[in-house]
């Protein structure tokens, strides 16, 4: 009799155990599913992301140029610009700090521009010309 009552209560026991274990609340398999689909679908979101910044960048480079051959004071093909993540370069020779200065203030214009890195150096019209 008492191993009896020792194996119902190992059984009871065992019962109370794996009970929760079963009630827990588990999606379906339906939404485990779409949730690793989910998963599967950031690196096309991360590539999609990269190439939206890529486009803008083109486009702030862009109307950044044409900005600045618009500009009499700095209307020249010595200047390079680029542009990464919103922050435009600028290099290249102008002939004067103001020339370099106004350039920056273009670039610091243009619409999505979030820095200008300004690398532009001074040197003499006739160096330019060269």
């Amino acid at each position: 009799m008492r191993s009896r009552l020792g194996i119902l209560t190992l059984i009871a026991l065992g019962m109370a155990i794996t009970v929760p274990a079963f009630a827990q609340n588990k999606p379906p398999a339906s939404q485990s599913m779409h949730r690793s689909g989910e998963a599967a679908d950031n690196p096309a979101n991360h590539t999609d992301r990269g190439v939206q910044i890529a486009v803008k960048d083109t486009t702030i480079t862009a109307q950044v140029k044409a900005a600045l051959h618009q500009d009499k004071e700095v209307s020249n093909d010595n200047i390079h610009v680029s542009t990464i993540a919103g922050v435009v370069s600028l290099k290249g020779a102008v002939p004067t700090k103001q020339a370099a200065v106004r350039a920056e203030e273009i670039a610091h214009q243009t619409v999505g521009v979030r820095g200008v890195n300004n690398r532009l150096t001074v040197v003499s019209s006739e160096r330019i010309a060269n």
